[in-house]
């Protein structure tokens, strides 16, 4: 069974703190630092971020068969991605050749979607 690609862009804080002097911690985790930090951020930074940890809670529910890549709209690989599939700042889903995208993207459809391809690709190896 192969595991299905997605890859998540969008403008997103690059904040990484310190919860002891020896944990340094992604902003996911949730450490008591970070708000003070996230404060700094405009609002569409946050606002993908917060859909970032949504579409991550969501997903989780399907198991170890995904593959999440995280791009930066920032990043050279953001650039090239924006120019594909024409992007923009707003946060996308990439999954295959299908493409999520806006401020209004669909959790449940995003799952439905990777539900049908998991289905799909377990049938096949059978």
């Amino acid at each position: 069974m192969h595991r299905i690609k997605i890859i998540v862009y969008g403008l997103f804080p690059t904040l990484l703190s310190t919860c002891a002097s020896c944990c340094p911690t992604q902003y996911i985790t949730g450490c008591d630092f970070e708000e003070d930090q996230l404060r700094e951020y405009p609002q569409g930074m946050l606002r993908n971020q917060m859909f970032l940890s949504n579409l991550v809670t969501v997903l989780s529910d399907l198991g170890g068969q995904l593959e999440i890549e995280v791009v930066g709209a920032d990043s050279i690989k953001g650039l090239i991605l924006s120019a594909r599939y024409g992007l923009g700042n707003g946060p996308a889903v990439i999954i295959g050749k299908k493409v999520f995208k806006g401020e209004d993207i669909d959790l449940d459809e995003v799952k439905q979607y990777l539900s049908l391809l998991m289905e799909s690709s377990s049938e096949a190896a059978v």
